[in-house]
């Protein structure tokens, strides 16, 4: 008799281990179902993603200089394709090619700065220091360079990784008192055209000789909108947008421009090519060639 109760209870652990291991290896199979499933669903949204999303380039133009027989800045319209879901253009990349060099470009817009920094006394024509711009752990400065009573001044910059900009105008005279300005974006140009940073000015009324604490920052970034005058080149695009909102995203039905420069201008008949990478969705890509003939000042290059 002890015999058999031995072997009930032994056939009892048995059992009940067994049920526990099913129950473990079902717990098993829901949890890795479910990691599946999750998986499939990301991949099939990033595969509707990679067909559905992305951008129609539906024309591009170049201004010509009719002088020189050159071509430069594009501008590219721009819609969502069909059923895309907004584009945003802070995570989406231009590159342009030429028979020569390649460019990769991100997007310039107020909702892009990342340096902002405001003058807290007021500036004259000694160099003032201020914070880091060009992002090699050094102060960088500032200065007024004073041209005479009744000129237009202008202001320079000194980055400790480029060194002194080129003058850059001001657009009056800081020796007349009391003058309300207000300036947005003067571009931080060095002689080789490259721009490293806006300068913005805000005064109700200005001293004589010096710009007033709290009224000159600077950005990394544009704060107004877009132009070619104030494009950072080659590095940078920026958008217009035609149809929508202004917002850094491309929505269903909306029309954007998008402007893009070069250092180098292209020559007649040069080949060139973009690519639009947004990083949610398919990339878009045209060629085009320059006229044989540059013969106006805004040209139709594709299609």
């Amino acid at each position: 008799m002890n015999k058999k109760g031995i072997m009930g209870i032994g056939t009892l652990i048995i059992f009940i281990a067994t049920i526990l291991v099913a129950a473990v290896a079902a717990g098993v199979i829901i949890s890795t179902s479910g990691i599946l499933q999750q998986q499939s669903l990301l991949i099939a949204d990033q595969s509707q993603s990679r067909l559905v999303d992305g951008i129609q380039i539906t024309h591009v133009f170049m201004r010509g200089d009719v002088v020189n027989r050159t071509a430069n800045n594009v501008e590219m319209l721009i819609r969502p394709e069909p059923a895309s879901r907004p584009i945003n253009f802070q995570t989406t990349s231009i590159s342009f090619f030429t028979a020569t060099n390649a460019y990769s470009a991100s997007l310039s817009h107020p909702t892009m700065i990342d340096f902002e920094f405001t003058l807290t006394t007021s500036l004259d024509t000694t160099w003032q220091a201020f914070a880091d711009l060009d992002g090699d752990g050094v102060a960088d400065e500032i200065r007024l360079v004073d041209q005479g009573a009744g000129n237009p001044d202008f202001l320079q910059v000194n980055l400790s990784r480029h060194g002194a900009s080129a003058l850059l105008p001001l657009g009056f005279d800081t020796s007349v008192a009391g003058q309300s300005i207000s300036r947005e974006d003067i571009p931080i140009r060095f002689a080789d055209g490259r721009i490293y940073g806006y300068i913005h000015l805000s005064d109700a009324s200005t001293a004589a000789g010096s710009l007033n604490p709290n009224t000159v920052t600077i950005t990394d970034e544009i704060r107004g909108p877009c132009s070619f005058e104030t494009l950072r080149p080659e590095t940078r695009y920026c958008i217009s947008t035609v149809v929508g909102t202004d917002d850094g995203y491309l929505e269903y039905g909306e029309t954007v421009f998008i402007y893009f420069s070069m250092l180098q201008p292209l020559l007649e008949n040069d080949q060139w090519e973009v690519i639009i990478f947004p990083q949610d969705g398919r990339s878009t890509f045209v060629l085009g060639r320059v006229p044989s003939v540059v013969y106006q000042q805004r040209m139709t290059v594709f299609p």
